[in-house]
């Protein structure tokens, strides 16, 4: 028997139902996970099952980015756009950052360049000896030979380390060539053409994808390289900037990745996962079908959320380090 047949046959068992008879679906759409409103709303008395809010994501409309941003900017201040280092280091930064916070990322980037102040000495470096002055920032075994790797191939390619030229490149050539370096994938490039040259690419991170999961502008299956595609498309040149910093910031501070906090969200009326998120768990041991299946819909998104989750705070480092590393941590 199917899902759907155990769900019909607990609903003539356990509510009492009108005459059989074919409806059109309510304009307001029933959210029961497990599409339950696709079983239930042959009966006339639909809303028997699924009348409470708690049965209901909000059927706001999702957000345009000049609204998003707007209403951002009210908790977070206006974010204009400014350099955050040459490329080079930006795209050293990058690879140290990943899958670390940037608190950590920026403290094995001072000590990097306390140990090699030049690209050439850390080109010429042993690979062990870089491995040591990163080890701070994690995945230091991954991360030393792929630095080494990219800072090889961008001088046998440029005969410098000077990334100027990805300036003048259409957008989608400097991408490209970006991509074709060791371990540098479309968040990693984009951050470099982003930060160091102030051009539109879309940085799509772990709290960029979930808050544009949430709020609807991409769907819960949408990858972070689809993202990228399909976000930097929505916006203009302008919003580009402020949009990746907006949301990089709600979902660190508000829209975080386990518990989310919805009631102190500015985006929270126009937020179609905002009662999802917020819902309890019933505390009756006799509960509605309905309040069954949200729970078990609500254990398989959160199952989707945790592919997409560094589950940690973010503290910003507030010691001395160089230029760069202090513009990389302000990025917060």
């Amino acid at each position: 028997m199917s899902v759907q047949d155990i769900l019909l046959e607990a609903l003539r068992i356990t509510v009492p139902l009108k005459p059989l008879e074919v409806v059109e679906a309510p304009s307001v759409r029933c959210m029961c996970p497990l599409n339950l409103a696709d079983v239930v709303t042959e009966y006339k008395n639909v809303d028997s099952c699924c009348s409470s809010e708690s049965c209901h994501t909000n059927n706001a409309m999702p957000y345009s980015p000049t609204e998003l941003i707007a209403l951002l900017k009210q908790d977070y201040g206006e974010m204009p756009w400014r350099a955050h280092g040459d490329p080079m280091t930006e795209l050293v930064l990058t690879i140290l950052s990943q899958n670390t916070s940037d608190a950590n990322s920026g403290r094995a980037f001072a000590r990097l360049m306390a140990a090699f102040p030049t690209w050439e000495a850390l080109l010429e470096a042993d690979t062990a000896i870089i491995v040591e002055a990163i080890k701070l920032g994690g995945l230091a075994q991954i991360k030393a030979p792929r630095i080494k790797a990219i800072l090889t191939q961008v001088w046998d390619r440029v005969g410098s380390f000077d990334l100027s030229f990805l300036m003048e490149m259409p957008l989608g050539e400097a991408k490209a060539w970006l991509r074709t370096l060791p371990g540098v994938g479309p968040k990693t490039a984009a951050c470099v053409l982003l930060f160091a040259f102030g051009r539109p690419a879309l940085p799509v991170d772990t709290h960029v994808l979930r808050v544009a999961q949430r709020l609807g502008l991409v769907s819960a299956k949408t990858t972070a390289e689809q993202a990228h595609v399909l976000l930097e498309a929505m916006l203009t040149p302008e919003q580009v900037y402020p949009f990746h910093i907006g949301l990089i910031k709600h979902g660190r501070r508000i829209c975080k990745a386990p518990r989310p906090l919805c009631s102190q969200c500015v985006l929270q009326d126009g937020c179609p996962s905002a009662l999802r998120l917020t819902r309890q768990r019933p505390p009756s041991a006799k509960r509605k079908c309905c309040d069954i299946l949200n729970e078990k819909k609500a254990g398989r998104e959160d199952i989707a959320t945790d592919e997409h989750r560094f589950n940690t705070d973010i503290k910003i480092c507030d010691q001395s380090v160089t230029t760069s590393g202090k513009n990389f941590l302000q990025r917060e």
